[in-house]
């Protein structure tokens, strides 16, 4: 149970809405809050799940991403959002699930880039922080595809940087980009046929929209109840999936890599440029995220063994995960 912050609205002497930054206290529980509220709406999610696989896990492989993330929270000892941010990123990349969850930990990396050395969030913080997640999130993709989670993220961040001269408190800020955030993600459908197709909204990018109504609810002052609260609504109208998603037949035709491939490399000076391009030699959706001493490895191949063989090569391989 995530409680109000009225004592943080106390200390700083002004109503909610017209506050113009939020403390280490206020960061970790807006974190927490957007966790709790994506978790709660998880199955939502799993269900727009057609892009790019049809595995209806996305909602999932989310939340347990960001759950990750505020575990390593409790590790902090100095609570800055600095501090707080990284520990987040870095959590989120030792427990990334997925091509979305590994995504949204470049999202929280980037955000982290962004308010480096920060002891509070300010709005200048929030639209640098913003505009740093977008670009290194479309940077860990090595085909970048607009209609996703990618596209909502760099909307978030233009319509951040749109508040700058606005003269308005940090929570009208984050209220605006939800707005936007939620209006990007009605449009993608129209911008990625699988969406249009299937009558839904990107799936990661709902997940995101979660995430962001979570925090903004928490910034607020409203109570977040871990998983009670009822499903929301889906802005866009899920129509029947179409019979090219639900043949088996089709399946196999269409997925051409059938073995989700996640694991951490630890070692040192990790290439991680040119790992990412040696292993699209054996399948998709290739992500290759991190740093030089750890790095998240996920690919969709017909053969893991190779992909595990060729990466041991480099490093320490640890947290395995191969699933159909």
């Amino acid at each position: 149970m995530l409680k109000k912050m009225s004592a943080s609205n106390r200390r700083q002497g002004v109503s909610p809405l017209g506050r113009s930054l939020l403390d280490a206290e206020d960061f970790a529980q807006a974190i927490a809050a957007g966790t709790e509220w994506l978790g709660a709406n998880k199955e939502l999610v799993n269900s727009l799940n057609v892009f790019p696989v049809p595995d209806g896990d996305t909602g999932t492989n989310m939340h347990l991403t960001l759950l990750a993330a505020v575990k390593e929270l409790e590790n902090v000892q100095e609570h800055t959002v600095s501090n707080l941010a990284e520990a987040a990123a870095l959590g989120a990349l030792m427990g990334a699930r997925g091509n979305s969850g590994v995504i949204l930990s470049q999202l929280l990396r980037g955000f982290a880039k962004g308010i480096e050395g920060e002891k509070t969030l300010n709005i200048s913080g929030l639209i640098k922080g913003l505009q740093v997640a977008a670009s290194m999130a479309y940077k860990a993709v090595m085909k970048p595809v607009e209609g996703t989670m990618l596209t909502v993220a760099r909307s978030a961040a233009r319509s951040a940087a749109k508040c700058r001269q606005d003269n308005v408190g940090i929570i009208s800020v984050m209220e605006t980009v939800l707005k936007d955030a939620r209006s990007t993600l009605e449009k993608t459908p129209q911008m990625l046929p699988a969406l249009k197709e299937a009558g839904v909204v990107d799936a990661g990018g709902q997940g995101l929209v979660f995430f962001w109504e979570g925090i903004v609810k928490s910034v607020q002052g409203e109570t977040i109840f871990a998983r009670r609260q009822p499903l929301a609504a889906v802005r866009h109208k899920i129509t029947a999936i179409p019979d090219s998603l639900k043949s088996d037949k089709s399946s196999e035709r269409d997925l051409e890599f059938k073995y989700c491939t996640e694991f951490l490399i630890k070692g040192k000076n990790l290439p991680l440029d040119a790992l990412r391009q040696e292993l699209t030699k054996f399948g998709d959706c290739v992500l290759v995220v991190g740093t030089g001493d750890v790095a998240k490895v996920h690919v969709h191949s017909n053969h893991p063994g190779q992909v595990l063989e060729h990466c041991i090569r480099i490093g320490e391989l640890h947290e395995i995960d191969i699933d159909n």
